[in-house]
């Protein structure tokens, strides 16, 4: 029978036995055999399979001297122990060249199933036999071991290591059906490469990571548990004659059943920051003591360097070699975005400046941080005008992000810059106009639109038309030019027709004949201008008609008539005073004497001639002159005759008075007036004696004289 170490092993109860000449005598005795500690001993084979050249169990590459990659095997042993690992060892030799050996031993480690292999993110070489890899057993090999290929015969001093590859073991060596890749057969088979030197040949070969791998079918004894004590009961019957026979029992008594874990540090989650925490685990089994041993721990990349999960196997082993494993499972995360330690200020340029792009900076809590850059341009309303944001993606190894922006403004205000600034051009009238074709240029690239606005009516002759030219860029600032034509006419007039010179007498009606005259470039307008030049006298002269011609620029002729006006005939008077006679106390008639002339006003002068035999009588002559404006002269006369026969007349005559001697005797003037102008008095005094001294008559004679002599006396 077989029990487990922990069921109480049945009471030994002896055999009781018979004997067919009496009772036997019966003698027993218990026995314990150790067994082996869980081992599995396999005979390695090579691998033959369909369509392969040569059976064999290695592949290898640039091997020296070799006509193939194929090594076959000469002796091995594959052992498999209970603690999951495993070796091979032996001999092989090149499938056609025996002298090209190799003594080879390599370690492997880890025994997992495909759950836990799978567990840890891991995969299969090879899908033969459907799902036959999900029975087989995976192995690392392990980089702890010497893993040695030691060169023989031809090889003789060369020495290679091996190592697992792919380096991070997603692909294990295989154990099972199907695990040497290419048969069903019960295998083994996976990928390494190996380094070293090879001597072959006087040659010293150096090779590096060269790719090598196993293939090989296996012949496995079954596996003798681990830790089994076999108890043997042997009773032995001996009749009277010696006579004996035996029977025994045999218990084996087994340990397999694994630890149990009391404690496994719970699966968690940490920032990539966090310092991690390893709790160790703890087990019991129910046979004897359990080792827990941490294995080394697998890290299961996850989508960036930062998130991971770190598988920590827990191994419980009792002392047969028993063991159950505990998992935990610590996952990493990567959850914070960078930050931005600096980011570009937005900033304003003209679109002809070159522009400027700094690189943000960023750091991350668990690494570095990769900025990276993204432009979207935002269209203004023209070609230079527009907004270039910068997006700074800023992105840890886990692919957190942070963002910031940056604007950048470009602008376009400088208006195109005229390159030929053109000048005003003079235009003689009927020349043709210089063609100006103006050339801009632009702060900025994009085309520039030049608008012609050229005058509508053409003149000349001092007249300025404007020539316009603006020019827009694209995003519509303006420069405007202009050019000033200025038209002129130089050339007179021509006079076609100017009336002749003539004399005229100044009473004639004068005829004012027009000039004519004609223009290169249009019309000529004449105009008159009078001189008159005086000549002698007022009606003697000379007009002068000065005839312009002036076109529509102002240029002109002259020509000019000569008209004389001449004045030969005298006045003739209208009327003459007759002659009379007048008493000086009369108020002459004094008419004028009247005149006309041919050619205007006649002045008329007077002459008296006055002969006087007093003052108040006389013959007055008065001579008349009728004189035109030109000294032609016409005489006559009329004679006035005054007379003075009145004597003056008193007009205050002192009275007779009489006075004592005593009395101061006043003599007051007589006086008197003339008809014709004044009258003198003169006082003559007579003295008549009287009786006495004193006694007297004082006689005053007045005598009144006129200026003609007339007289009248008076007496006081």
């Amino acid at each position: 029978m077989t029990i487990t170490c922990s069921t109480t092993i049945p009471e030994f109860v002896p055999f009781s036995a018979t004997d067919n000449c009496g009772n036997p005598a019966v003698v027993c005795e218990e026995t314990t055999i150790e067994a082996l500690e869980g081992v599995q001993f396999c005979d390695v084979n090579n691998m033959a399979a369909g369509g392969e050249n040569f059976p064999r169990i290695l592949y290898m590459e640039q091997m020296p001297g070799a006509a193939n990659n194929y090594f076959k095997v000469e002796s091995a042993e594959f052992i498999r122990f209970g603690d999951g690992t495993a070796k091979i060892t032996g001999v092989m030799s090149h499938t056609t060249n025996a002298d090209l050996a190799w003594e080879f031993e390599v370690h492997f480690r880890n025994a997992r199933n495909w759950t836990q292999w799978s567990a840890l993110g891991r995969t299969y070489m090879t899908s033969g036999g459907g799902n036959a890899y999900q029975n087989l057993t995976y192995y690392e090999m392990d980089p702890t071991q010497a893993n040695t290929f030691t060169g023989i015969r031809a090889y003789a001093g060369s020495n290679l290591t091996v190592a697992h590859t792919p380096g991070d073991f997603m692909k294990g060596f295989q154990l099972g059906n199907w695990g040497n890749v290419f048969t069903s057969d019960f295998g083994f088979g996976g990928w390494m490469k190996y380094s070293g030197q090879i001597h072959y040949n006087g040659q010293t070969l150096n090779r590096s990571n060269v790719q090598a791998d196993f293939n090989l079918n296996l012949g496995c004894t079954e596996q003798i548990p681990q830790c089994a004590d076999v108890l043997v009961r042997t009773c032995v019957a001996t009749d009277a004659c010696g006579n004996s026979s035996s029977k025994t029992q045999t218990i084996v008594i087994t340990d397999d059943v694994a630890p149990v874990f009391s404690y496994v540090p719970a699966n968690y989650t940490a920032d990539c920051e966090d310092v991690l925490v390893y709790e160790t685990a703890s087990a019991t089994d129910a046979c004897s003591n359990a080792i827990v041993t941490e294995l080394p721990r697998d890290t299961i990349e996850g989508n960036c360097v930062n998130r991971y999960v770190i598988t920590r196997t827990f191994r419980a082993v009792d002392e047969c070699g028993n063991e159950s494993f505990a998992y935990q499972t610590i996952t990493v995360v990567d959850n914070t975005a960078p930050t931005f330690t600096y980011v570009p200020a937005n900033y304003t340029a003209s679109c002809e400046e070159t522009l400027t792009f700094e690189n943000a900076t960023a750091t991350d809590n668990c690494g570095i941080a990769n900025v990276t850059e993204s432009r979207d341009t935002i269209e203004g309303n023209c070609a230079n005008r527009y907004l270039i944001v910068r997006t700074f993606t800023a992105t840890d190894l886990c692919g957190n992000v942070a963002t910031s922006t940056q604007t950048i403004t470009v602008v376009d205000n400088t208006p195109p810059v005229n390159t030929n600034p053109p000048a005003n051009v003079i235009v003689n009238c009927g020349d043709i106009i210089p063609v100006y074709v103006p050339t801009f240029t632009d702060n900025c690239d994009g085309p520039i639109d030049i608008q012609t606005i050229l005058p509508s009516v053409i003149g000349h002759c001092g007249v300025e038309a404007i020539e316009t030219y603006i020019a827009t860029d694209v995003c519509g600032n303006q420069t405007t030019v202009t050019r000033t034509l200025i038209f002129v006419d130089e050339i007179n007039p021509t006079f076609t027709s100017v009336p002749a010179d003539y004399a005229a007498s100044c009473e004639e009606t004068l005829t004012y004949a027009p000039a004519f005259a004609t223009d290169n470039c249009g019309n000529a307008l004449v105009s008159e201008s009078r001189d008159t030049t005086d000549g002698v006298c007022e009606n003697e002269y000379i007009i002068v008609r000065t005839f312009t011609a002036t076109d529509v620029c102002g240029n002109t002729a002259t020509a000019t008539q000569a008209i004389t006006i001449t004045d030969e005939i005298a006045p003739t008077f209208t009327f003459v005073p007759a002659n009379y006679t007048e008493v000086c106390s009369n108020v002459l008639v004094l008419a004028p004497a009247t005149a006309t002339d041919n050619c205007g006003t006649a002045s008329v002068t007077e002459v008296r001639y006055n002969p006087r035999n007093c003052p108040n009588e006389s013959s007055i002559m008065r001579t008349y002159t009728a004189t035109d404006l030109c000294g032609n002269t016409a005489t006559t006369s009329q004679t006035i005759t005054i007379t003075d026969e009145v004597a003056p007349t008193f007009t205050y005559v002192p009275a007779n008075y009489s006075a004592t001697c005593n009395t101061t005797l006043t003599f007051e003037n007589a006086t008197a007036t003339d008809n014709c102008g004044t009258a003198s008095i003169t006082e003559a005094r007579d003295t008549i004696p009287g009786n006495c001294p004193n006694e007297m008559s004082i006689v005053r004679i007045f005598t009144a004289t006129d200026l003609c002599g007339n007289t009248a006396t008076a007496t006081q």
